[in-house]
């Protein structure tokens, strides 16, 4: 009895050892909990995490050189417009001796058909249209004005054309009596005896677009028609 005693008591100790083993070495082996994450997890998100931000930046890059190509283009499209609406402001001016012709690098005004309010008697009517460089916002502006505000001088609000102007002029084409040849001017008054009643024989506008510190210069030349009041 004794000997089998004792022998059931080494088996059950025996077995007790061997758990107690398995259960030191099992932190070494795979995890059934789910407390955490596993090496090799956390190298497969990172991975994913660093696929995900590259798409993205792609993505973000793309756009990116897509809006550096549009906005010249937009640009230039702005400025093809201000062009368009000089151009026939001028073909609507002629010779108006209460409001004369003038001009300078920065600005012009002169005498032109604009569309005026019913109550004055018409849709359209002699008025005065103005063009200008404002240097502090870097734009060109146009103020169109009727009689009744160049009376009671009180101009409205002028409207913006283009914007990122980083240089600007007007010239003006005239015959030079004294060297005898047509040249450009940088001013240009109605007044005198050489210029009464006359206009320049264009205008020629120069201009440099910003866009990202870099500017593209941009020249065109108007002609004035020769109409008399």
């Amino acid at each position: 009895m004794t000997r089998r005693g004792f022998q059931k008591t080494s088996l059950r100790g025996g077995v007790k050892r061997r758990r107690s083993n398995l259960r030191l070495l099992r932190p070494f082996g795979p995890r059934n909990d789910s407390s955490g994450f596993t090496l090799i997890e956390v190298l497969i998100t990172m991975a994913l995490v660093a696929l995900i931000s590259l798409a993205v930046f792609s993505l973000f890059d793309s756009g990116i050189r897509v809006l550096e190509r549009v906005a010249p283009s937009l640009q230039e499209e702005d400025a093809a417009i201000f062009f368009e609406k000089f151009s026939r402001d001028l073909q609507n001016s002629f010779v108006y001796k209460p409001i004369l012709f003038q001009g300078d690098k920065l600005g012009l005004l002169f005498p032109a058909l604009i569309r005026t309010l019913p109550e004055m008697g018409g849709d359209q009517g002699v008025g005065r249209v103005s063009y200008f460089y404002d240097e502090a916002s870097k734009s060109i502006q146009r103020r169109q004005e009727n009689p009744s505000e160049i009376f009671e001088e009180k101009p409205p609000s002028p409207v913006i054309l283009l914007e990122n102007i980083s240089s600007f002029q007007f010239q003006y084409y005239e015959w030079d009596p004294d060297e005898r040849i047509y040249t450009w001017k940088e001013e240009w008054k109605e007044e005198g005896e050489e210029r009464e009643g006359k206009r320049p024989f264009a205008v020629k506008v120069e201009l440099i677009l910003e866009n990202q510190g870099r500017g593209r210069r941009l020249e065109k030349t108007f002609p004035i028609p020769v109409i008399g009041s």
